[in-house]
């Protein structure tokens, strides 16, 4: 438990910019930040922790979260906000001014989510007939019997694919394409109180999939050609996601710790185990993933140290690489030097 490495040695582990600058002296540091993407990334990591820092959120959770202070005192995380706000160099202050510590070394999961976008109607017809709910104290019940209680009362829109509405559940939000060319925001508005449970898992069970052959996009195919078994399989997750509608900004969902999420920077943790607002540090087996990123969500399926669910951005094209996004996992949580 809380095992401690030195932010530069754990560096060096998994971002190439900055084993660069692990192997020179510090005094150096500034001969060689000459990659524009490398600093374009940092910077893509900076502003979000910046606002982490300024919108007192970190503060807020870190305080009032039940390991406080393993993860850093106010005190220190004060001083650190307030020095890298005034930092003309972030490279550098981030080497000097993190550690990095972990758990537990036994390899755990990063999948990845996404903000799907749904065809929906305010109207039902022909094409539009899959029904988007609010939540209604008489749906607390298993997912089967929604979809056979639900009133009109219930309804805010219609779906046109079943199988899109599924998965907008599973991710918790998305966006709303309607017949006039308009978006909307599909927001949360909470669940009917039941647990989650993997479809793929149990297609897997059932040898309609193979474990080796599970992903988003494969088992969206299966359910595409077995109509007949459809909600046979979307029932086995008792777990039932309701909604509301909002006007549409370009701005992505909030996460669960209250800010908006960033592409490739926002990962959904344990919250049991990790507040939310804090930099930690992906190891998997794929550099690409190999990440400074910020806990700014949850999730009914992230259990565990080293378990994280990576927020990849919106539409189709993000949907097919959270959907393929499996990897080995140690998830690094970093705190101010010397806490």
């Amino acid at each position: 438990m809380g095992s401690r490495r030195n932010f530069r040695r754990l560096i060096f582990l998994f971002l190439p910019w900055i084993t660069l600058t692990l192997l020179l002296p510090l005094g150096n540091v500034g001969a060689i930040l000459k990659n524009k993407q490398d600093i374009e990334n940092l910077n893509l990591f900076i502003k979000p922790l910046k606002e982490s820092c300024n919108t007192g959120l970190l503060i807020k959770n870190l305080k009032h979260h039940s390991s406080y202070p393993r993860f850093g005192s106010v005190k220190s995380w004060k001083n650190f906000c307030v020095r890298l706000n005034s930092s003309k160099d972030p490279k550098d202050f981030l080497l000097r001014n993190l550690d990095a510590k972990i758990f537990s070394y036994e390899t755990g999961l990063l999948t990845g989510y996404y903000e799907p976008l749904v065809h929906i109607s305010y109207d039902k017809d022909s094409l539009y007939k899959y029904p988007i709910l609010k939540k209604s104290e008489h749906l607390m019940i298993p997912r089967r019997k929604i979809l056979t209680s639900y009133k009109k009362k219930d309804v805010i829109g219609w779906a046109k694919n079943d199988i899109n509405l599924f998965f907008l559940q599973i991710q918790g939000s998305g966006i709303g394409l309607l017949k006039s060319g308009d978006m909307i925001k599909i927001s949360y508005a909470g669940n009917n109180g039941y647990k989650y449970s993997s479809i793929g898992k149990y297609l897997i069970k059932k040898s309609f999939l193979t474990k080796e052959d599970i992903s988003a996009d494969k088992i969206k195919k299966w359910l595409k050609e077995n109509k007949k078994k459809r909600n046979e399989v979307f029932s086995q997750n008792r777990r039932y996601i309701f909604f509301k509608f909002e006007k549409f900004d370009k701005s992505y969902p909030k996460g669960a710790g209250g800010i908006a999420l960033t592409p490739k920077i926002s990962i959904a943790v344990d919250n049991k185990i990790y507040p939310y607002g804090i930099p930690v540090l992906t190891q998997t087996n794929k550099k690409k993933y190999n990440l400074l990123l910020i806990t700014h969500d949850t999730g009914s399926a992230i259990k565990g140290p080293n378990r994280g669910d990576l927020f990849v951005g919106r539409g189709e094209k993000a949907g097919s690489e959270a959907g393929k996004l499996i990897e080995k996992l140690k998830l690094y949580y970093l705190t101010p030097k010397n806490e």
